[in-house]
């Protein structure tokens, strides 16, 4: 099965036309808090994210690509892989089947604007803080040197979001594309079904839990075009890839030390942690949004960096009207 793990060479190269070295995470006062005094970076499960609707809205995509592809491709692919085809369709389209793969699934956002109005909105009410983190090189390309997930059996990628549905749709495409008819090649046929009936059947569920994977990679980087303003990226934190259809995680007790659950609006959110790779956490700026007191905002922020020993961190105001 290399041929298969080893077909797909990833998503097209993103547009670079962003060519800044930060990319900001806007927070609550109780968000900064906590990534300042705790020296880490919370990535939510994806199904908890605050719109909900972010991974329906990849799934329903993703499925008017799958009749696409079969309409286009049925006569050309072995029964196989359009067996695999139909149980992947299946299972993004069944509610229970969506809740379970996006278990152990983090995202943690970015824009590359720190003082945009949509998200003061959102977070600046009370309050609200955009944080600038060194996470691009030159050039616009991504960079996690200086992170790593608490989990050492996470994988860890910075992705940019795509809001242009057509490029969606070219995506998805193009893993069904590259990978669904390897399965029915001649060469791994014939090596499957040297063992028969199980041969057949563990490279079907090879092939499932592959193609699943790079689908569900490029789903939580999607967004509708209405979201395009804030120009996110995300770090997506989630388990190796496990050959196990069935795979749930946490798996054990020690996968249980990685995951920790927060309070929200109205009700528990598990996330795990993205953590340093030295000392400190790359912030490079933190800018308070909106705010009626803005010599103490700007003085209590200082304190709070200093005394966790960001000492070189840039505060900077919002030059926003006060949000009513």
């Amino acid at each position: 099965m290399d041929q298969l793990t080893g077909a797909w060479p990833g998503p097209p190269a993103y547009d670079s036309a962003f060519s800044g070295k930060e990319l900001f995470h806007y927070t609550t006062v109780d968000g900064l808090k906590g990534i300042i005094e705790e020296n880490c970076i919370w990535a939510t499960a994806a199904s908890y994210l605050n719109d909900a609707t972010e991974i329906e809205y990849g799934c329903a995509l993703l499925d008017g690509v799958f009749q696409d592809w079969q309409d286009a491709n049925e006569k050309k692919i072995e029964a196989l892989g359009l067996q695999v085809l139909s149980e992947l369709r299946n299972t993004f389209k069944d509610p229970l089947s969506k809740s379970a793969m996006t278990t152990g699934i983090y995202v943690t956002c970015f824009c590359e604007r720190d003082n945009l109005l949509s998200q003061w909105r959102a977070y600046g009410q009370k309050g609200g803080y955009s944080v600038g983190f060194s996470l691009l090189e030159t050039g616009g390309k991504p960079s996690l040197s200086l992170l790593s997930p608490e989990n050492p059996h996470f994988d860890m990628n910075l992705v940019r979001v795509t809001y242009e549905r057509a490029k969606q749709s070219e995506r998805l495409h193009r893993i069904l594309t590259d990978m669904l008819p390897i399965i029915g090649s001649s060469n791994i046929r014939s090596e499957a079904e040297g063992e028969g009936e199980k041969g057949l059947a563990t490279m079907s569920r090879i092939a499932f839990v592959i193609i699943e994977y790079f689908l569900l990679d490029e789903i939580v980087a999607f967004k509708n075009e209405a979201f395009a303003e804030e120009q996110e990226w995300g770090i997506v934190v989630r388990p190796q890839i496990t050959l196990s259809k069935k795979a749930t995680w946490p798996k054990n007790d020690e996968d249980s030390r990685w995951l920790h659950i927060r309070a929200g609006r109205n009700l528990m959110i598990p996330y795990t942690r993205i953590l340093p790779s030295v000392s400190s956490l790359p912030i490079t700026s933190v800018r308070f949004g909106p705010s009626i007191d803005k010599i103490r905002a700007e003085s209590s922020l200082n304190t709070l960096l200093l005394l966790n020993r960001y000492e070189s961190v840039k505060i900077h105001g919002s030059d926003i009207p006060v949000l009513l």
